[in-house]
């Protein structure tokens, strides 16, 4: 009786232990999650004049997709961006903004972006000049898979 109690708790101990690796790696930063803060980090080319990230969050094909421009979103009306349906907040991340979009309601953008963290005024897009056209800071889309697990996969690097 006793060996099969100190089985027990090794076993709760591992699985206590895996549960919370589990969190860890999936921590979530000023309402961001990590692995997100993660590539924006490993971007080089941020034009200090137009300082943004944008993030699109889609699927396509039963997939769902992240993907990653250096460039700020306007819509084809040239309304203020925060009028733009597609727009759900921005957040300043150090010197950048990044600018999040979601073109689906499927549940993904709240298992990575906390939206009572995100910012919705207009004010640094107006600051920057951004409403005549889209500013296109680094011609090379980054796209991540997210899997099952949540967990973002690099799928493909394309120019736009």
């Amino acid at each position: 009786m006793k060996k099969t109690g100190i089985f027990i708790i090794f076993l709760s101990t591992i699985i206590s232990f895996f549960s919370c690796k589990n969190r860890i790696d999936k921590a979530i930063f000023n309402g961001i999650d990590s692995q997100i803060l993660n590539i924006v980090d490993s971007i080089k080319n941020i034009n200090n004049n137009y300082p943004f990230i944008t993030i699109w969050f889609y699927s396509e094909n039963d997939s769902n997709y992240i993907s990653l421009v250096g460039s700020v979103p306007i819509s084809m009306n040239k309304s203020p961006i925060n009028e733009w349906s597609l727009f759900k907040g921005y957040k300043k991340y150090n010197s950048v903004y990044l600018v999040f979009v979601q073109n689906n309601e499927n549940g993904v953008f709240d298992r990575f972006v906390n939206k009572d963290s995100l910012n919705f005024d207009n004010k640094p897009f107006e600051l920057m000049q951004t409403k005549e056209s889209t500013k296109i800071i680094d011609p090379m889309k980054v796209i991540y898979l997210i899997n099952k697990d949540d967990s973002l996969v690099f799928f493909k690097r394309e120019y736009i």
